[in-house]
């Protein structure tokens, strides 16, 4: 009775085990498909591009006519690829053939870029501009939105006004060209706008940054745009449920070196060098011991390590008719000089509401 038991439940695992086996594709017979791969454009065919069985180091190139061999099992995915073409992933059909249509790689030429009024694609753009993203430039780190412009835009010069906390940067875009006024023309969402609106803006609120630098792309500002145009994007609500973003960061600032003063002792022998120099006679206050103790090192009275703290929050959301974007901002900065402390509140609301062919906001 036992025996049989036993024979019985072997029999039963070693039908499973079968049956596993079976329906895996690694399992399955493996044999060749063929067929060819060309562009959808032209329906010329791709020679040099690369057939691959996906979890596998099964790899093939296509010949010269773009047909190709493989072999792989029906079940198997096959990976198409080929330079300047989007890649393509494929079932191995039961026929066996399998002839393959790629498609161009659509790159960021079609991405859209604000140029004067309106908008253009970055392929069809003919004059200098540049484009410089927040979040690529190091929006969380920065505070001030001039800091987001710093090495991202070549021939563009940042320059600070002054060390006080909260002190304006001035952009240089087309060099010092003028003995009077060099600042470029700032738009911000279509508004015209000037430097001092432009630094009171957080850096957490701009989606990106365009520059137009040379005489076609400003053209359509006129003579205000004569030393380049700064346009400034800010960040829009999306539709779809409320999102809600916090955001808080510490930074400390330091005197990286400091002056190498003369001690008291080093200043009472340059003075007495000094006088014997000249062949006058020493002051009888430079002979006692009060003058050469060392008292106050005046850097150290003056200088200290800087504080600054910047918390962003954001709330967006809204549906296919209103969307709505509300951000609020607290920045506390401190001088690495002593008594100098910057304290700023900034707060935004944006409100877009859809009627018909109509767009207000």
């Amino acid at each position: 009775m036992k025996r049989k038991l036993l024979t019985q439940f072997l029999i039963f695992i070693g039908m499973s085990l079968s049956i596993i086996m079976i329906s895996q594709p690694g399992f399955s017979q493996t044999r060749k498909i063929t067929g060819k791969v060309s562009g959808k454009d032209d329906g010329v065919p791709l020679p040099g591009a690369t057939v691959k069985v996906k979890g596998t180091t099964e790899v093939v190139g296509t010949n010269s006519d773009g047909t190709y061999s493989i072999n792989a099992a029906p079940g198997n995915t096959l990976i198409f690829s080929f330079v300047g073409y989007d890649q393509k992933e494929i079932i191995v059909p039961a026929s066996g053939t399998l002839d393959v249509v790629l498609s161009r790689t659509s790159n960021n030429l079609n991405e859209v870029v604000v140029i004067g009024y309106g908008t253009s694609r970055r392929k069809d753009l003919v004059g200098a501009v540049d484009v410089v993203k927040a979040k690529d430039a190091g929006a969380n780190t920065s505070l001030s939105p001039a800091e987001l412009l710093i090495g991202k835009a070549p021939g563009v010069e940042v320059v600070q006004t002054s060390g006080v906390p909260g002190s304006g940067a001035q952009i240089i875009v087309r060099g010092v060209g003028s003995f009077t006024n060099v600042a470029p023309l700032y738009v911000i969402d279509g508004i015209q706008g000037n430097e001092g609106l432009f630094n009171q803006i957080s850096p957490q609120d701009i989606e990106n940054i365009t520059i137009l630098k040379d005489a076609a792309s400003t053209a359509i500002y006129g003579v205000a745009g004569a030393n380049g145009v700064v346009i400034i994007t800010t960040k829009k609500g999306k539709a779809g449920a409320t999102q809600i973003s916090f955001t808080s960061q510490v930074g400390f600032s330091t005197i990286p070196k400091k002056l190498d003063l003369l001690k008291a002792a080093d200043y009472v022998k340059l003075l007495k060098d000094i006088d014997v120099s000249n062949n006058n006679a020493t002051p009888a206050n430079l002979s006692t011991p009060y003058v050469l103790v060392d008292r106050n090192n005046w850097q150290d009275q003056i200088f200290k390590t800087a504080l600054s703290t910047q918390n962003d929050l954001s709330v967006s959301g809204g549906n296919d008719k209103v969307i709505y974007n509300m951000s609020a901002g607290y920045i506390t900065q401190q001088a690495t000089v002593k008594d100098y402390l910057l304290k700023r509140f900034t707060n935004r609301f944006t409100l877009e509401e859809k009627l018909g062919r109509f767009r207000f906001g």
